[in-house]
């Protein structure tokens, strides 16, 4: 699959869609990396790079919705019968909590749902 992310622009102008990259405080001691929060996150791409909010950032999941719109970390599918799930990251796989549990999206038939937002902007 493509490896892309998307992150909104803290400029306020919308998403970028590119490579991420972050930066660290200085001096932040901590000891698990997963504790450190980064001090900026950048997307960049071919031409350009922007600082996005940290929080925002979403890796594509490399599957496509009914309408082949790309699915990222973060958005929220709808399911026909109108059951809105949001896509997480969790035990290595992208996914989304169900009745059964954390459930897969490559176990999931995406024919039948469509990203209707994302849990950083208003829904469609």
């Amino acid at each position: 699959r493509q490896i892309k992310f998307r992150g909104l622009r803290v400029d306020g102008k919308g998403w970028v869609y590119g490579y991420y990259s972050f930066e660290f405080e200085r001096g932040y001691h901590s000891e698990s990396m997963d504790d450190v929060p980064p001090r900026c996150s950048y997307i960049s791409n071919d031409s350009d790079c922007f600082e996005v909010d940290s929080g925002s950032v979403g890796q594509f999941t490399g599957l496509k919705d009914k309408n082949g719109v790309d699915i990222y970390e973060g958005d929220i599918l709808q399911f026909e019968g109108g059951r809105e799930f949001t896509v997480h990251f969790l035990y290595g796989t992208f996914g989304w909590h169900g009745d059964g549990g954390f459930l897969s999206l490559f176990d999931t038939n995406l024919g039948i749902a469509e990203v209707i937002g994302s849990i950083n902007e208003n829904k469609n």
